[in-house]
């Protein structure tokens, strides 16, 4: 009876720092879910930052490749006036 009740004060002893430990892992993995969670938002607001200068990026080359047709339309104007 004595073992018994030694045993069971040993184990209760196990269970008791498992629990520690397990409770530790849980605060770490709350720690990283909300690291996970700020760096998603930190990534998510970088891509949308990336799309809109990217919008822009082609909204300027359309810009410039109109400016080129006109340009070339002139030129080729010029060149046709010039040869005769």
């Amino acid at each position: 009876m004595q073992e018994e009740l030694q045993a069971l004060g040993t184990r209760e002893v196990e269970f008791t720092q498992q629990r520690g430990e397990l409770e530790a892992r849980m605060v770490g993995l709350r720690g990283g879910k909300v690291e996970t969670a700020e760096r998603q938002t930190e990534i998510e607001v970088s891509l949308a930052s990336g799309k809109n200068a990217l919008r822009r990026a082609d909204t300027e080359v359309d810009a410039l490749r109109e400016k080129l047709a006109v340009t070339r339309s002139r030129l080729s104007s010029l060149n046709e006036i010039h040869e005769r």
